[in-house]
């Protein structure tokens, strides 16, 4: 069998079922009393929209084939508050496709699913929610493919997201992500808790101003880490198990190479603490032309000793 009985009353249960079917289409008689599906343990490999059916409160659809999930498969589903796809192999997700307005989720879970770019507006809803579990994928990039921005005069939340055991190493840059003017206005999240757990954070840059805002404000960002509090930072080997709750914002900084555009023969330390790139070259005959473009920090500190230089010429990082 490949596809779904049209008589939804007696779901079938048959090991082999590979599809959804728009056949559902013919039990209309049905639409408004199925609140619950479970469809677990099966070989679905694809979803077709679910809007007809109006009551559904729990759909479970964990342990099958499905690959792929769009935005409009179950938007429109207003009571529907537990979604399981957990043990899938999804490589993908619409963006919006849990962080509608017409939707109000309580528990997600993609547990165990081959996500590796995850859209923003799947990591939260703009609703209130309880869990949602992305804990086992294979994320290692967060994206905003919409262009999703905060409204400023809503409160986002409340909320708990599990993103433990993926792998991105680089804290998330939510100003970027979310068109932050400062990372202060993330503290619209501040309901939000965060499952950083088994992830091998790099302790760098690009964490330091999160860690410094919340250290500043701590009635709202720092109550974000509080479910993350213990996690510890994998590198630099300076860092190594160090507790994030422990670190010194001054020590999270990021040695830039040459694909930064920092030359061969200097170093280049970011250092957003102190609103500050750290540049220092040697043996050079003249002043470099290009130096790092950074987005964390205001100032460079330009250090030239032992050097040949006979002319020091009015580069552009110059009022820097």
């Amino acid at each position: 069998m490949t596809e779904i009985p049209s008589d939804v009353c007696d779901w079938d249960t048959d090991s082999r079922l590979k599809v959804f079917s728009r056949h559902v289409n013919k039990t209309i008689k049905y639409w408004l009393h199925i609140v619950k599906i479970d469809f677990s343990y099966n070989k679905i490999r694809k979803v077709e929209s679910l809007n007809c059916l109006k009551k559904l409160d729990k759909l479970d659809l964990s342990d099958n084939k499905i690959t792929q999930f769009k935005n409009t498969t179950i938007n429109q589903l207003t009571h529907l508050r537990h979604l399981d796809l957990s043990y899938n192999e999804i490589k993908s997700m619409d963006p919006a496709f849990i962080s509608q307005p017409t939707q109000s989720l309580m528990f997600a879970d993609f547990e165990n699913n081959k996500l590796r770019d995850l859209d923003i507006t799947n990591a939260f809803s703009v609703n209130p929610f309880c869990h949602v579990d992305y804990t086992s994928n294979i994320i290692d990039k967060f994206v905003n493919a919409q262009g999703f921005t905060l409204d400023k005069i809503k409160t986002y939340g409340p909320g708990f997201v599990s993103l433990n055991q993926n792998n991105f190493e680089t804290f998330p840059d939510f100003t970027f992500l979310l068109g932050l003017s400062s990372l202060a206005e993330f503290g619209q999240l501040s309901s939000f808790g965060f499952d950083f757990r088994d992830i091998k954070l790099n302790c760098d840059c690009h964490l330091e101003p999160f860690l410094s805002i919340g250290q500043n404000v701590k009635d709202a960002l720092w109550r974000l880490w509080r479910d993350h509090l213990n996690i510890t930072c994998a590198n630099p080997p300076s860092l190594k198990n160090v507790k994030v709750r422990n670190l010194n914002p001054y020590d999270l900084i990021c040695n830039l190479t040459r694909e930064a555009y920092c030359p061969q023969e200097c170093t280049c330390i970011d250092r957003p603490n102190t609103n500050t790139l750290y540049v220092t070259c040697t043996n050079l005959k003249e002043m470099p032309e290009l130096l790092p473009n950074s987005t964390l920090t205001r100032f460079i500190s330009l250090t030239l000793p032992n050097n040949e230089i006979k002319v020091l010429s009015n580069e552009s990082y110059i009022s820097k």
